[in-house]
């Protein structure tokens, strides 16, 4: 790829959530807090989509290119207990914690949440971004610093506590560590999408953002 198309690439995530939190200040002077993440998530997708259609017609890195691997075989042993179990395990303690003070119909907005969230969070920090121009662990460290600072940098007026943004971070740093990793190593963005999917429903996002729980810690 050419100098332009590197620079696009490196300054894509950073531009994505400058213009996000754009989106977050006006969804939240518009729309309560209970329902403002919504649209906040709603301008998050919708700057993602813009900048893989740049990615797609000006640099010429295909949207379909990251799904035509198959599942089978089933990736290396280690990489699918590292990069894929590992990962979607991480949150488990929190769920099992605090599962209990979720109503069930929450369970189903979870389950929809990480359905839409999770592809459209995974083609972009893994799926476009594992074309930087960095070396292998340049590209993991650069994408899951920015995936895991993400969560702070826009999510975090919806956390009831200031506290919970610490534990988020780290664990979404590793995160995107574990699953940039596999990535590189397997090239099937699937299996990170399905761990992605498992980790949104075991952290109880739609709850969280909505102020539906607080945790403590």
């Amino acid at each position: 790829m050419n100098r332009k198309a590197n620079t696009f690439l490196i300054l894509s995530p950073i531009v994505l959530l400058l213009l996000t939190k754009l989106g977050i200040y006006l969804s939240c002077d518009i729309y309560p807090k209970s329902i403002s993440w919504i649209f906040a998530f709603g301008f998050y997708y919708f700057f993602i989509a813009m900048i893989w259609f740049v990615a797609d017609k000006k640099i010429k890195i295909s949207f379909k290119e990251q799904f035509k691997h198959n599942y089978s075989p089933l990736p290396k042993f280690k990489l699918l207990i590292l990069g894929i179990v590992l990962p979607a395990l991480l949150p488990l303690a929190v769920f099992i914690q605090h599962s209990d003070q979720v109503d069930f119909i929450f369970f189903i907005y979870i389950l929809i949440f990480s359905i839409i969230n999770a592809p459209i969070e995974e083609i972009f920090w893994r799926g476009l971004l594992c074309n930087l121009p960095f070396n292998k662990w340049g590209v993991i460290v650069y994408s899951s610093t920015l995936f895991g600072f993400s969560h702070y940098f826009l999510w975090g007026y919806w956390f009831e506590k200031p506290m919970i943004i610490i534990p988020t971070v780290i664990s979404t740093v590793i995160m995107g560590i574990l699953w940039m990793w596999f990535l590189k190593n397997d090239k099937r963005i699937k299996y990170p999408i399905i761990s992605h999917i498992v980790v949104d429903i075991l952290n109880l996002s739609v709850p969280i953002f909505s102020g539906t729980i607080t945790f403590s810690f």
